[in-house]
């Protein structure tokens, strides 16, 4: 009597363990939401002060005042970014895909000052080709806590053959005076 509840509770427990796996992995960024508190796995190039930060004051930023605010964790990616003045980064990694699979693509950005609105200008690239139809949604993207954060999102299917490809997040807002942001909780 004992045997087949023992072979049904063995049976859950390794579903449960595969599907719990499986989540866990199912981010195929590395340091997705910089809680190693650096940039490890991360490329980072272009014209802006970057880097990574726990709730750190941006002093340079024009409009203040500004935070470095975490969407998750403690850590979050940062950047003094005037997009008119081509004062931006990219934030890229090389990561394994599977053929002919959808993929969705994205992460969350903050212009951490109480009240002023910042237009942000994010493009995803992957493999240097830019995805079309990026939604913006949730918070106002302006503010100083978690709900205020906006999701950029998007999608593309790799190819027949495709095993691998660079994504990469153009990371700009602002206008014409330097504009401090949070980037965090990247995902693919």
């Amino acid at each position: 009597m004992m045997r087949p509840f023992v072979l049904i509770f063995m049976t859950t427990c390794f579903l449960l363990a595969h599907m719990i796996g499986n989540c866990a992995s199912s981010n195929l960024l590395q340091n997705h939401g910089f809680e190693s508190g650096d940039l490890n796995s991360w490329q980072v190039e272009g014209t802006a002060v970057s880097g990574v930060a726990k709730n750190m004051p941006l002093p340079q930023a024009y409009f203040q005042p500004t935070q470095v605010i975490a969407h998750s964790g403690d850590w979050a990616a940062f950047n003094l970014t005037a997009n008119f003045k081509r004062i931006g980064s990219v934030f890229s990694q090389d990561i394994d895909v599977q053929p002919d699979t959808n993929y969705e693509v994205g992460c969350w950005v903050l212009h951490g000052h109480p009240s002023q609105q910042v237009r942000i200008y994010p493009q995803i690239l992957i493999d240097n080709k830019p995805v079309g139809s990026l939604t913006i949604t949730n918070g106002k993207g302006y503010g100083t806590s978690v709900a205020d954060f906006q999701q950029i999102q998007g999608e593309f299917v790799t190819g027949h053959e495709q095993q691998r490809i660079r994504v990469s997040f153009v990371l700009n807002a602002g206008g014409l005076a330097l504009t401090g942001m949070s980037y965090d909780d990247f995902f693919v």
